[in-house]
């Protein structure tokens, strides 16, 4: 018996968000954004520190790749 399936069909994968957060009382203070075309990612996630240093680490990956940048 031979079963004939039609090929499956996937959604390109295509979206974007971000975020942030200021809570003076706990004095908590961050971001993110992040944005998918295809295979393609990028983002950036942003932190005060306790001390009031600012971290930033940005991101994009592809399906061959994967590259962190951090300052």
């Amino acid at each position: 018996m031979t079963f004939n399936l039609p090929p499956l069909k996937y959604a390109y994968p295509k979206y974007s968000f971000n975020y942030g957060v200021i809570d003076g009382y706990t004095g908590d203070s961050k971001s993110a954004w992040e944005e998918r075309d295809g295979d393609i990612v990028k983002g950036e996630y942003l932190v005060v520190e306790a001390d009031g240093t600012i971290r930033i680490v940005s991101n994009l990956t592809d399906i061959n790749i994967f590259d962190n940048c951090l300052p």
